[in-house]
């Protein structure tokens, strides 16, 4: 992207300038996404953007300038901007660069999925679809086939003496199948992910999707009452990474914006109850050997055995409450300035079969899907939940009828106390970072219907 001697004259010309600290960020991120429908290519696009952000810190001042001209006289400019722009920002003596510190080498780039042709890309969503259409009558379409994969190329240097570079890269497909029967249409989606294309397995994605609408035909909805509710692990998925990853921030419980505020080393959940962020995980699209600012990324527990331990931190909320920064970090892109982010944040795996966990239900929910987690139906500060539910009746501890158009509703801390058995099947999905979890069960949970 650049040379180190260049690199070294930036931060110097910062410090000459006046700033106190600096910090060079050099990125290299390149997208392919694509959507087929009917066997046909509906979109297709291809990205490429390379670019720098500084940061430096004059006076507990921080200023921040990006751009895209990487040459001598953009970098001349960026230096020049950056410093100026210290100028304009409040004094925060929690405001700093982190100390240096080394880093071990993290394997997060397969280079087969750059010889992977366009071709290659198209072909294999293709299959996925043909496969869906092909394995139940009941399918009449497939509403959504997205490939994607993204590669990024960072290098970061900073006047406190932090060199590193990395690569990483990761592609995905997800699939959502819609299926009727007597009037009544019902969709399903899977997700499957990996660092190459031979990871994408196209018949367990369209098995996965037309399974799942198909169990949801003729769903009705069901009286309403109090009684165990299992996530499947994918529904768990959601739940933790949108409601936990905001909770869990050091810089929301600053900010006093998370139900888990003043909660530390007490129980929050069960004693089945683990959550970690690993940023290290092997498999992690989330996976990085530093964050955004060159602190080491690594394993962070968070909720141990239902105590809460502590909370994600950089190294401004870690300087804040006298802590360590966990290496959580996060840039979205040279263009904005690091924040706190989980990276693969995921409930840790049990031992129960799932199979078992619903089998041990007489009368319960088997929640599938679920809606309002991002529209206000689950409140990361207050903990309240009121969520649209579709998904299967237990009776006798087998999976019976379909439902739809339920509710559950309760506290975020009452849900993670009354969970009483968790799976060993952690799945992930890409929100918030890479989320995951694995099937859970609740004892009691109030449900609403007809």
């Amino acid at each position: 992207m650049t040379t180190g001697l260049r690199i070294e004259d930036c931060l110097d010309r910062a410090l000459k300038l006046g700033a106190g600290e600096a910090e060079l960020y050099l990125e290299h991120r390149r997208e392919t996404s694509l959507k087929v429908y009917r066997g046909e290519v509906e979109e297709l696009s291809a990205a490429a953007g390379r670019g720098a952000g500084m940061r430096v810190f004059r006076d507990h001042r921080l200023g921040f300038a990006y751009t895209t001209d990487l040459s001598e006289a953009g970098l001349e400019r960026l230096v020049k901007e950056a410093v100026e722009n210290a100028a304009f920002s409040a004094p925060d003596e929690h405001q700093g660069l982190p100390d240096p510190a080394e880093f071990s080498p993290l394997d997060c780039y397969d280079a087969s999925l750059d010889g992977a042709s366009v071709e290659d890309k198209v072909g294999l969503a293709v299959a996925a679809e043909r496969l869906a259409l092909e394995r139940d009558g009941r399918v009449r379409s497939v509403r959504t086939l997205r490939y994607t994969d993204r590669a990024l190329d960072v290098e970061l240097a900073t006047s406190r003496g932090f060199r590193g570079q990395y690569r990483a890269n990761g592609c995905f497909m997800l699939l959502q199948a819609q299926a009727e029967s007597a009037g009544d249409v019902q969709t399903g989606f899977a997700f499957v992910y990996g660092r190459s294309l031979a990871a994408l397995d196209p018949e367990r994605l369209a098995a996965e999707a037309v399974d799942h609408a198909v169990s949801l035909l003729g769903a009705r909805q069901a009286p309403g009452r109090t009684v165990p509710v299992v996530f499947e692990a994918h529904a768990g998925a959601m739940l933790a990474g949108i409601l936990l990853s905001q909770a869990l921030s050091a810089d929301a419980v600053q900010k006093n914006r998370s139900l888990f505020c003043g909660r530390e080393d007490s129980r929050v959940a069960s004693e089945l109850v683990t959550v970690v962020d690993d940023g290290r995980l092997p498999q992690g699209l989330a996976s990085a050997p530093f964050d955004g600012e060159g602190t080491p990324t690594g394993r962070s527990v968070l909720i141990d055995g239902g105590v809460l331990k502590g909370f994600l931190h950089d190294s401004y909320t870690a300087r804040k409450a006298g802590r360590r920064s966990t290496g959580n970090a996060a840039r979205e892109s040279f263009r904005a300035v690091p924040a706190v982010l989980p990276t693969n944040l995921f409930v840790a795996p049990g031992d129960s079969d799932p199979e078992e966990i619903v089998g041990e239900v007489r009368d319960g929910l088997y929640a599938m899907d679920l809606s309002g987690l991002g529209t206000g139906g689950a409140n990361p500060i207050s903990g309240h939940l009121s969520l649209g539910v579709n998904g299967r009746w237990i009776r006798g501890g087998k999976l019976a009828e379909p439902v739809r158009e339920m509710t559950v509703a309760g506290h975020l801390l009452d849900l993670l106390r009354d969970i009483d058995a968790v799976g060993s099947d952690l799945r992930f999905v890409p929100v918030w970072g890479f989320a995951g979890a694995p099937t859970f069960r609740v004892a009691r949970l109030a449900v609403g219907g007809a």
